[in-house]
C-alpha cells in the first residue's frame, strides 16, 4: 500500500521519474518471474491480437518474460489469433492432459519438416524423410546342378547357398511398401559371405536383373546392373560383404506395385577365388515419407 507521501510523489513526478519508477517495477516483476521459473494459470487467458507470447520481444500485455522457462498449461485455454513461439525458447510447453488442436501444422524448418494435415495425416518432407529396407527372400532353387546355387555349410550348423560362376536364382517378388515415396529410388544392394582367405586380390562379380509392374499394368523392361568386388588379401573366411548396385528409379511405383529380382554370379575382372561365396540376400533401400498409404490401395 502506498503512503500519502508516495502517492503525492508519483503525482508530481516528471516523465523521466515515472519512467524510472516503471523500470524498477519491471525489474521486480522480472526477478519474481525468474525465481518462480514458471507461470501457472487457473482460468482462461485471453490475449489481444497485438500481444506476443515468447517472441523475439517477449511480453504478455506489457509483462516481460525471458522465454527460457516453461509455461504450464493444464486446465486452461489460450485464446489468441496468432500464437508464435519464441525462436530462442529452450524449454517445453506442458499441455498436461490437454490436446493441441492445430488444424494442420508443420514442425521443422524451411523445406525439411514433418506435416500434419487438418485430418491428422502425417507426412515427412525434405530431410525429414527416413530410409528402410525391402528384403527379397532367396527362393529355394527348383533344380540342382550347373546354373543353380548349391546348398552348403556356411558355419557349423548354419547352411546357405553358394554361387559358382554362372549360377543364378530368382528371389521371391515383393510389393513396394505403402509408406514409401511414390516413384521413389531403389538403392539396390547385396549381402554376401566371402569364403576365401588367400594372399593376393580375388574378385567376386554379380549381376542383378530387376523389373516391376504397377497394378493393372505390364511388367517394365528388365534392368541389368553389375558389381565387381575385390576381396583383399588375408580377408578372413565368413566375412560379411556389402555391395551396392546402381540406383534405379521406380517411376510411379506405389501401393500394389510388385518388384522382381534375379541374382547371377559372373566372372570377375580380377582372379576368381577358389571357394565360391554365399549369397545372403538382395535388398533395396527406399525413402519413407509417410506412415503408410492414405487409403488401403492409394497413397
Amino acid at each position: 500500500m502506498y503512503t500519502p507521501y508516495q502517492i503525492q510523489y508519483i503525482k508530481e513526478a516528471t516523465p523521466e521519474e515515472i519512467n524510472q519508477i516503471i523500470e524498477r517495477i519491471n525489474f521486480v516483476l522480472l526477478d519474481i518471474y525468474k525465481k518462480e521459473n514458471n507461470m501457472n494459470f487457473s482460468g482462461t487467458v485471453s490475449l489481444a491480437n497485438s500481444a506476443n507470447i515468447l517472441t523475439s520481444s517477449p511480453k504478455i500485455n506489457g509483462t516481460i518474460f525471458n522465454g527460457t522457462s516453461s509455461i504450464v498449461i493444464r486446465d486452461t485455454s489460450i485464446t489468441t489469433s496468432n500464437l508464435v513461439p519464441y525462436s530462442g525458447a529452450v524449454n517445453n510447453v506442458d499441455l498436461g492432459a490437454k490436446t493441441l488442436n492445430a488444424g494442420g501444422a508443420t514442425f521443422g524448418e524451411s523445406a525439411n519438416k514433418i506435416r500434419f494435415t487438418s485430418d491428422g495425416t502425417l507426412t515427412l518432407e525434405g530431410n525429414a524423410t527416413v530410409w528402410k529396407d525391402v528384403f527379397f527372400i532367396q527362393s529355394i532353387p527348383k533344380a540342382v546342378g550347373a546354373g543353380n546355387p548349391s546348398l552348403g555349410v556356411l558355419l557349423s550348423s548354419l547352411n546357405g547357398y553358394t554361387y559358382a560362376i554362372g549360377d543364378s536364382n530368382t528371389f521371391d517378388p515383393q510389393e513396394y511398401p505403402h509408406e514409401g515415396r511414390v516413384g521413389g529410388n531403389a538403392h539396390w544392394h547385396l549381402h554376401w559371405i566371402s569364403m576365401t582367405d588367400v594372399s593376393g586380390d580375388k574378385g567376386v562379380a554379380w549381376q542383378l536383373e530387376t523389373s516391376y509392374a504397377l497394378a493393372s499394368s505390364p511388367m517394365q523392361t528388365i534392368v541389368s546392373s553389375f558389381v565387381d568386388v575385390t576381396v583383399s588379401p588375408n580377408t578372413p573366411i565368413n566375412t560379411h560383404m556389402y555391395s551396392d548396385f546402381p540406383m534405379q528409379t521406380l517411376t510411379s511405383a506405389g501401393p500394389l506395385t510388385v518388384i522382381w529380382a534375379k541374382l547371377t554370379r559372373v566372372s570377375s575382372d580380377t582372379t576368381d577365388p577358389a571357394n565360391d561365396p554365399f549369397a545372403v540376400g538382395v535388398h533395396f533401400h527406399y525413402e519413407v515419407d509417410s506412415l503408410g498409404s492414405k487409403t488401403e490401395l492409394v497413397k
